[in-house]
């Protein structure tokens, strides 16, 4: 084991010898070392979970085997499907690009085992979709309805609806281009009104119809039951 902790110490959260579980626990956890630009993209992380109603555990012990990674890295647990709970995982890497001849680009990967993926759809009855449901983005008019945008999506997604709003902190003139660009069928515009309201501007891109639903009716209407179609 020598030699492969001296190449990356890290490594050692990920050894089951019960030697060097001793070792972790007196030593420092990663999030106790982490500085002000890290700490801060952590706390966006959470905040970004909770906000879509993702259930998370904060493992200061979690090790990915690529050394490429920076700031966040996760996996993806279920229950329902034996030992190996974990059907995915993946994190970001913000210099990977660069160090291998490109651009300055931030990105983020991830990895699924398809075997315990369709083994975790099966547990909970899950199938292929095959259906051509719409496509909405929510474009939100400033930061403040950044939290509102991110439920409304995690609501839509709960009942099946594709939804996405946006993450790379664009005007929502450049969000508007983006939704159009990407062929979405809904564009649901969020404002300090509708987040407060409840009432949601949704417009129809290939026919150009729009429509004002309370949350119930526009999941109704993006489910296909909208009576004045």
């Amino acid at each position: 084991c020598q030699q492969r902790y001296e190449t990356n110490p890290l490594r050692i959260f990920d050894c089951k010898s019960p030697t060097c579980q001793e070792i972790v626990k007196e030593a420092p956890t990663i999030t106790s070392c982490l500085c002000d630009s890290c700490r801060e993209h952590l706390d966006q992380v959470e905040k970004g979970l909770e906000m879509t109603g993702v259930s998370y555990v904060l493992d200061t012990g979690l090790v990915r085997g690529l050394d490429y990674y920076t700031k966040t890295a996760f996996e993806v647990m279920v229950s329902g499907i034996g030992a190996q709970s974990s059907i995915g995982g993946g994190g970001r890497y913000d210099q990977l690009v660069a160090e291998i001849g490109g651009p300055e680009m931030s990105g983020i990967g991830f990895a699924v085992g398809l075997e315990r993926t369709i083994l975790t759809m099966e547990a909970q009855g899950i199938g292929p979709r095959t259906d051509s449901s719409p496509q909405v983005y929510i474009a939100h008019v400033t930061e403040k309805e950044k939290p509102a945008a991110f439920r409304l999506a995690a609501t839509l997604r709960q009942e099946g609806i594709s939804a996405r709003t946006d993450v790379m902190d664009r005007s929502l003139k450049a969000q508007f281009k983006y939704a159009d660009r990407q062929g979405f069928t809904h564009v649901i515009t969020l404002g300090e009104t509708e987040a407060t309201s409840g009432m949601y501007g949704i417009k129809d891109m290939l026919r150009g119809s729009q429509e004002t639903l309370s949350a119930g009716d526009l999941i109704r209407y993006l489910q296909g039951g909208n009576d004045n179609e």
